[in-house]
């Protein structure tokens, strides 16, 4: 497990503000807070760690990873988001250069950009190209320099992504579950959160 990272200073202070707990001068850790406030303060706090840290970006990509198989059973051969997040991966690790980085980040981004809006079967499923282009951008913004600044796009990106890939529409709805599928909206939507939460308590303890 990685080394057990606690929450000082600005990020707590900011936490504080606006969840309204800890406000004390001692550090807490993510797992705390975690138990404590639950899934958006954890999430909130991560936006206020350094922007450009190794160790967020490697939690980015483990959570992008998330979505890639939604992307790559639409689209097999089409490997650019999945190698941007490896891309990703070895510049937090000190094993790519920017200019690699950034090349992955355009190719990723392209991979969204050519996902058009198709209707396929509103009885199967949500949109696929919806689908398609959330997932690549989930990964692409893995690829941005300050990756804290997109921590919530990418977290936001790998749930709907994970749910629309779930979930069926109800014909003639374009982009809105069927009422009766509501609650199975928030189950898989809460099975995403509890995998992002492992996922930063394994990274930041």
């Amino acid at each position: 497990m990685a080394r057990t990272v606690s929450l000082t200073g600005i990020a707590k202070r900011a936490v504080a503000f606006f969840c309204g707990a800890f406000t004390d001068d001692s550090p807490i850790r993510f797992s705390v807070l975690i138990r404590a406030q639950g899934y958006a303060s954890a999430v909130k706090a991560l936006t206020y760690l350094p922007w450009q840290s190794p160790r967020l970006r490697l939690l980015m990509c483990d959570i992008a990873e998330r979505a890639l198989p939604h992307f790559e059973a639409r689209r097999p051969r089409d490997k650019r988001p999945r190698a941007c997040i490896e891309v990703a991966r070895r510049f937090a690790k000190g094993c790519a250069t920017e200019e690699e980085l950034f090349a992955a980040r355009r190719e990723a981004a392209q991979a969204a950009e050519c996902s058009p809006t198709q209707f396929i079967n509103p009885s199967q499923s949500w949109d696929d190209g919806n689908i398609v282009k959330s997932a690549a951008q989930a990964a692409e913004r893995c690829g941005e320099r300050c990756v804290g600044f997109s921590t919530w796009n990418i977290i936001n990106s790998v749930e709907n992504t994970s749910v629309q890939a779930a979930v069926p529409l109800c014909e003639g709805a374009r982009f809105k579950p069927c009422e009766h599928n509501i609650c199975l909206c928030k189950k898989y939507r809460d099975a995403e959160r509890k995998a992002t939460l492992n996922l930063i308590i394994k990274h930041f303890g």
